[in-house]
């Protein structure tokens, strides 16, 4: 088999002429905590973030949590270690 990356997290679409967001969608299993928190100023740093949460996710054969106690762990940056 074979993976494609089709979403680091979330996305928005803006619309032009607007100073408002029409549309964000996202999981937020890959959702850096800044982006959580509507801080983009650091886009990119959002997007190595959530390829870090897939690569993390393969690595473990298992999905991650959407909320609770594992989840705010990641975003802290502590990991659990791999088997």
């Amino acid at each position: 088999g074979s993976y494609k990356l089709g979403d680091f997290g979330h996305a928005t679409l803006l619309c032009p002429g607007k100073a408002n967001v029409c549309v964000e969608e996202g999981d937020a299993r890959y959702v850096a905590h800044e982006l959580l928190n509507h801080d983009h100023r650091h886009l990119d740093r959002a997007d190595i973030f959530a390829l870090g949460a897939m690569a993390y996710e393969l690595a473990r054969g298992a999905p991650l949590s959407g909320n609770g106690c594992q989840y705010e762990s990641i975003r802290k940056g502590k990991l659990l270690l791999l088997p």
